[in-house]
């Protein structure tokens, strides 16, 4: 089950290019583009330490690294 990713959203709300993402992410648009795509896709990547680290300073926190996990926390009864 797909989800949307928060990366995407800044970066479409912003008009940022992957090209121009990837510009600012000192990483290949390919990669850039793979950040992006919906949560669970099968080509999704999740973005190593130092590149999480550009993503939480250029978009001033509002992506942060558990937005890059689909989890669900179940109350216990």
């Amino acid at each position: 089950m797909a989800s949307l990713n928060k990366l995407e959203d800044y970066r479409t709300r912003n008009k940022i290019t992957y090209k121009k993402l990837a510009g600012m992410l000192e990483i290949h648009e390919r990669t850039a583009r793979r950040h992006c795509r919906p949560l669970g896709d099968l080509d999704f990547h999740l973005p190593i330490q130092k590149t999480m680290e550009k993503i939480i300073m250029i978009t001033e926190g509002y992506v942060q690294p558990n937005d890059f996990y689909h989890i669900t926390l179940k109350q216990e009864v």
